[in-house]
């Protein structure tokens, strides 16, 4: 009975801590995807996180090593997964520039840079695929990488295609202004034509994508 008691402990543990993270994720909503303003900073909502995951992982002492990884591999799993979901929404998420994946990769790096400090073994794989859709995105080299299966597969490991299709579909490119506010910035935000992307996301549909 007593086993069964502290399973059922440890259970709601981890559900409690992957829903309050996910309420806090929510916070993503504020965050314009769409922007033609390179980031300079970690968006709020990510630091509330980082600043929640901080002292709940703090008050796992009681558990025992094993279920306080736990904890830590489902909350950060589920980061990922309501990040990851928010960008790729249509409704939530409906248009997407440079700048805006360069925000999301921002704040997923935060997150990366995080877990990297919790002593956790490979924590911070969970958020490998998230990471990796943002760096596909920064990657001038994008447009040819992805349309060769045998690059893509060296290049991209962790990115699906058939996300990076939702992606492109909504893709807009810098504008004018943007553009010449970027020249000789800190950040290089790749700029991309329409019909090539219309292209590539063709070519990726043809391959089964």
């Amino acid at each position: 009975v007593f086993g069964r008691l502290s399973a059922a402990a440890h259970a709601a543990t981890f559900e409690l801590v992957v829903e309050k993270l996910t309420d806090l994720i929510s916070g993503i909503s504020f965050v314009k995807f769409d922007t033609q303003t390179p980031p300079t900073e970690v968006s709020p909502y990510m630091e509330d996180c980082i600043q929640y995951l901080q002292v709940t992982f703090m008050c796992l002492t009681h558990l025992s090593r094993e279920d306080r990884e736990g904890v830590h591999y489902a909350a950060l799993g589920a980061a990922r997964a309501a990040l990851e979901g928010h960008l790729l929404d249509p409704r939530a998420a409906p248009r997407l520039t440079a700048a805006g994946a360069a925000q999301m990769g921002l704040d997923a790096g935060a997150l990366g840079a995080f877990a990297d400090g919790c002593g956790v073994r490979g924590l911070r794989e969970a958020l490998g695929p998230l990471e990796a859709l943002c760096r596909a995105l920064r990657d001038p080299d994008l447009l040819v990488a992805l349309a060769d299966p045998a690059r893509r597969a060296r290049t991209y490991p962790q990115v699906d295609p058939s996300k990076m299709v939702l992606l492109l579909e909504k893709y807009e490119g810098l504008g004018m202004l943007a553009k010449i506010k970027q020249q000789g910035g800190r950040q290089d935000l790749p700029q991309f034509e329409k019909k090539d992307i219309q292209n590539l996301i063709k070519e990726l549909k043809n391959q089964g994508f």
